[in-house]
């Protein structure tokens, strides 16, 4: 996309996805957009957007600590198995 303009809307969409949690990289496959261009366009927010935009709402946090938890369950439920899995 060398020398090419993105639509506003699009940028946009990007940024608030990217600030929602979707990785670089995801955005770069996903637009075809180099990891740079967005590297830049987030390097350009201004800091009080990008903080205000990745605010943490308490039901996010309440949903990653459901997340977490149920990682931690799954992971000391698999370990033992993996453990002697290991020692066999």
């Amino acid at each position: 996309m060398a020398g090419k303009h993105m639509d506003s809307d699009v940028k946009r969409e990007i940024l608030n996805q990217y600030c929602e949690g979707v990785s670089v990289s995801t955005l770069s496959n996903d637009y075809q957009i180099p990891k740079s261009t967005i590297y830049r366009w987030v390097r350009n927010l201004p800091l009080k957007q990008e903080r205000s935009m990745r605010s943490f709402t308490i039901s996010n946090y309440s949903a990653a600590q459901v997340t977490v938890q149920v990682f931690m369950d799954e992971t000391r439920l698999s370990r033992p198995a993996w453990h002697s899995a290991i020692r066999s």
